[in-house]
């Protein structure tokens, strides 16, 4: 079962009403009673008890851990991952395995109700699974909510912060990525054949 729920926190990842929602669509609020930008000693202060946390080999510095004891949640069966990125909270995910379609929609028509429409509708393969679902993109934050066919479903909150540092990190990999292959490219062109 705990296998199972990590599969599906990187599913999450990989991809991504509700008690917590924000009040207003100007900026996105950290969900289950949790603010952006609070550190892992700022939640163990508030009785949150956080275990399993595996770090990330990444320049955004990225540590994940499943967090019990939140103050505002979905309900016991669910299972909680805030991430941070640079020791700041900057992304939370909530699992729950072998969830059924019905219990998607009605997320998804609470999420609706609050935010209006999603920015994007989600139908992706990934390995064996199927994951469907929606996004809101929510001045420069993010909220996702999935569901892996046959598995798990999921709702991931993104801050504003964390896309800005993960679309810094992609373009800096991109631009990394192109001057290595311009570099192979003049060894080519240099070499003496």
């Amino acid at each position: 079962m705990k296998k199972a729920v990590i599969k599906s926190a990187v599913i999450a990842v990989a991809l991504a009403g509700v008690v917590a929602l924000p009040a207003t669509a100007a900026e996105l609020q950290a969900p289950f009673g949790l603010e952006w930008g609070q550190t892992q000693v700022q939640l163990r202060q508030q009785g949150i008890q956080l275990h399993a946390c595996r770090e990330g080999h990444d320049e955004l510095e990225y540590v994940g851990c499943e967090a019990k004891n939140l103050s505002k949640s979905l309900g016991a069966e669910w299972y909680y991952f805030p991430s941070f990125v640079r020791s700041k909270l900057q992304q939370v995910s909530a699992i729950i395995p072998s969830q059924t379609k019905e219990q998607f929609d009605t997320l998804k028509a609470r999420l609706v109700k609050k935010y209006g429409k999603p920015s994007e509708l989600i139908n992706k393969r990934l390995g064996v699974s199927r994951i469907v679902g929606a996004k809101w993109n929510i001045n420069g934050a993010t909220i996702t909510l999935g569901h892996a066919i046959l598995d798990d479903l999921f709702i991931r909150y993104e801050s504003k912060e964390y896309n800005r540092l993960k679309d810094e990190s992609k373009h800096k990999a991109e631009k990394r990525r192109d001057e290595d292959k311009a570099k192979r490219q003049q060894q080519i062109d240099d070499a003496d054949l």
